[in-house]
């Protein structure tokens, strides 16, 4: 019964099933997206010791996640303009050293 009902739900839901495979572990399922697509992920965790990161990289993630720990003790004192500016730091290890910044321009 649940074999003719398919069809219809994946119709239906399709875009937001990620796995079909009983038991997947999310964070498998997360890393295999970041790869396919060829996304980069950038994550600043706290409080965390770094897990969120840890488990990404073991699922496969390496290559496409740019990750910072900050000290428990952080967490109380990053703004948006600090986060701003650690994300900007991480674009930049990610086009390696002597990779300027790309210029967007604005269609107007």
């Amino acid at each position: 019964m649940l074999d003719e009902l398919r069809p219809d739900v994946r119709s239906r839901i399709g875009r937001y099933v990620y796995t079909t495979t009983p038991d997947e572990p999310f964070v498998d399922v997360v890393a295999n997206l970041l790869n396919q697509k060829g996304v980069t992920l950038g994550l600043l965790e706290s409080n965390t010791d770094g897990d969120v990161a840890a488990r990404l990289r073991a699922a496969g993630a390496e290559r496409v996640l740019r990750a910072r720990v900050l000290p428990d003790e952080a967490i109380t004192t990053v703004d948006e303009a600090t986060a701003v500016a650690l994300a900007a730091e991480l674009r930049r290890e990610r086009r390696g050293p002597g990779r300027g910044h790309r210029q967007h321009r604005r269609r107007g």
